[in-house]
């Protein structure tokens, strides 16, 4: 299923403005954005796409006084903006993204748009957004104005066509459609137009599909409906719409009630053989963030016929957050790199990847334990190759009647602090199910920190187990494995290293491996392989079948996370900046570099956990992710020697898959061939 996945969002505010009312619209080339700062000054901003995962604004340019704009380009790059001059006189103007300049010059400005159905007269408006496809067609749709004493709900929509000779509109005459307040409309090449608008009770959305007459140049209303979805439960509003040529529609919309700083989208298909929105996915992108102005509200999206989509949102603390994503299908991502081995590929990681949910919870709330956002097997879905699955063997009594779950667990002294999180059985049979429809794929499943969980005051750490008591629990795993993922479990030839086994011969497996440092004279059984981490200091990388280069920097600044300074301090030494350790060639030792792209709650923060969570701070580190290895490659700091193996995130969805895609196209690995 060809999907978007807008997750974690990058801050593309322009130098710390504090910016309102964001508008955004794409082509094949560009993105183009529009704002107002203090609700006055209207600013135009462009971005080129260049197949990057992350987009770099070059131009911030003042356009003049103006309310509410509307953006719209088509991929002759000819951009359209819609606004409000003073007074609510709906204005139009018509420019041209400049390809070699990455700016919009404009052609006409301050052009009234007019009601031909009342000798030309001007339109007044409380709310507009506007649309133009590769036709030069275009569509208006505003919420009519009467004054300050009367609030009016009436919506229209106005069809036009660019006269590209002279850069004006000629409109047509305006189509009163429905009530209701903040309309968004959207057009492609192919006859058909959706808007979207929020009811004038502000608590639900709504929207309008129109198709062009197949004998006259007009458009008739076909289709209005609520849109409902997973976010229905609570009221909706601020809707945004896109769609291309494909038939695809996205939609974004702010959660009301107590949520109004998280944000929702929607993912539809045309049925054009009856005009009916399918369905094809529902999520949540956004969640509120307080702290420090996270959430979102104002949301605005865009979708090109290259299937690349970008959302943008206003913050709390007013400034503007995006994200890039592909409509596209990553579940068998695997597919292009047959003729791969591990070693030339970077692969998205899931870290506590069992923890999309919690129960058993030994102190406290799960703020602190969740990290995930979907479970093992829709993470599977969206291209996550490589999980981290803590293991809890859970007993009463006698070890020997211990039952496998998992967890996420801190503490000593026979006392763990954690909560449990998806069962074994689910986890294994999602991997089991997802190889057998996906058979180019290979799916990494490291076990590590081992619990024993038997109640307060009866938890063992791996450290504190004599070997019987481990050779136990670590039989019913390895049993469990073998009896869930049966055929899927992979076997190696005994001379290779896994790492450098093209894909083709691992296709369709499961890698198993057991972090051995607590592990010492334990049998784990057949087809079960051996994990360390990569010293550095004491570098020994044969000592097991995959050693991993994993630090984390243990922190909860980005400033700290994306450090490239040397540590100094013991502190500092202990858990280095993020981008130091991945350019820093001796950390590349082992068969894989994992880059620990997390943030981790401090003891600090637990002091308002209801507030604070790790899902929280993971917007703030996927949203740099795709930006800071962007630059890091421009810096020539990214090479051969100095790669990423594994994107290491909470929170995983498509995105880290998009960034690992984006390395992969790089080819920065190409010459290293595998020699078994």
């Amino acid at each position: 299923m060809n999907r978007v996945t807008f997750g974690a969002s990058c801050n593309y505010t322009p130098d710390g403005a504090q910016c309102q009312n964001p508008a955004i619209a794409m082509n094949n080339a560009f993105v183009v954005s529009a704002y107002t700062e203090s609700n006055s000054t209207i600013f135009t901003r462009v971005a080129p796409l260049n197949g990057e995962p992350s987009l770099t604004f070059l131009s911030d340019e003042s356009y003049g006084i103006g309310m509410s704009p509307g953006i719209a380009i088509n991929n002759a790059n000819t951009v359209l903006m819609v606004y409000l001059k003073p007074g609510n006189l709906l204005t139009y103007s018509v420019g041209v993204a400049v390809q070699n300049q990455s700016d919009i010059s404009w052609q006409k400005n301050m052009l009234p748009v007019l009601d031909s159905s009342n000798n030309n007269n001007n339109i007044l408006a409380s709310s507009c957004a506007v649309a133009v496809n590769n036709n030069n067609e275009v569509m208006v749709v505003f919420q009519k104005y009467l004054n300050s004493n009367h609030s009016c709900y009436d919506l229209y929509y106005l069809h036009g066509r660019l006269d590209n000779s002279n850069y004006i509109v000629n409109w047509d005459t305006p189509q009163y459609y429905t009530t209701g307040i903040l309309p968004r409309v959207a057009i492609n090449n192919n006859g058909y137009f959706i808007e979207v608008h929020q009811s004038e009770n502000h608590n639900s959305i709504y929207y309008t599909l129109g198709k062009k007459n197949p004998h006259s140049d007009t458009f008739s209303i076909v289709k209005h409906d609520e849109i409902t979805g997973e976010s229905n439960f609570d009221p909706s509003t601020h809707p945004s719409v896109a769609l291309n040529s494909f038939g695809d529609v996205l939609e974004v919309h702010a959660l009301a009630s107590l949520k109004a700083q998280t944000l929702w989208y929607n993912q539809f298909k045309i049925n054009t053989s009856n005009d009916h929105l399918e369905t094809i996915c529902s999520q949540r992108y956004s969640i509120e963030y307080l702290t420090d102005g996270m959430g979102g509200k104002n949301p605005v999206v865009a979708l090109n016929d290259n299937q690349v989509a970008f959302q943008m949102y206003e913050t709390n603390s007013s400034h503007l957050f995006g994200c890039l994503s592909k409509i596209t299908e990553r579940a068998n991502w695997m597919s292009a790199y047959q003729n791969k081995t591990l070693k030339q590929l970077s692969i998205p990681g899931s870290h506590d990847a069992a923890m999309s949910t919690a129960s058993h919870c030994s102190i406290g709330d799960d703020s602190n334990t969740i990290t995930q956002i979907q479970n093992i097997s829709k993470q599977l879905q969206v291209g996550i190759r490589y999980f981290d699955i803590r293991p809890v063997f859970s007993f009463v009594g006698s070890l020997s009647n211990a039952s496998v779950n998992t967890g996420h667990y801190s503490g000593a002294d026979g006392f763990a602090v954690g909560c449990r999180g998806e069962s074994m059985d689910d986890i294994l049979d999602g991997v089991h199910d997802f190889l057998r429809d996906n058979t180019s794929e290979v799916v990494i499943l490291k076990f590590s920190h081992f619990l024993a969980n038997g109640g307060e005051g009866m938890d063992y750490f791996f450290d504190q187990l004599n070997v019987s008591s481990k050779q136990t629990l670590i039989d019913k795993l390895t049993q469990k494995i073998h009896d869930k993922l049966s055929s899927k479990v992979f076997q190696k030839p005994s001379t290779s290293r896994i790492v450098d086994i093209h894909l083709s011969q691992m296709a369709g497996k499961a890698v198993v491996v057991y972090d051995i440092q607590d592990l010492a004279a334990v049998n784990l059984g057949t087809n079960i392989y051996t994990y360390l981490d990569f010293n550095a200091d004491t570098p020994n990388p044969n000592s097991a079948d995959l050693v991993v280069f994993d630090k984390y920097t243990n922190t909860d600044l980005m400033s700290k996370l994306i450090s490239q300074t040397e540590p100094v301090t013991d502190d500092d030494k202990k858990h280095p900046g993020q981008e130091y350790l991945l350019k820093t060639a001796k950390y590349h030792g082992g068969d894989m570099f994992l880059l620990s792209w997390t943030l981790t709650l401090q003891t600090s923060d637990l002091v308002n956990a209801l507030s604070y969570s790790i899902l929280q701070l993971s917007q703030e580190a996927g949203g740099s992710l795709a930006r800071q290895l962007v630059n890091m490659k421009k810096n020539y700091q990214i090479d051969s020697t100095c790669f990423p193996s594994i994107l290491y995130v909470d929170a995983c969805d498509g995105f880290v898959t998009d960034v690992c895609q984006w390395i992969n196209s790089l080819g920065l690995r190409d010459h290293i061939y595998d020699t078994h």
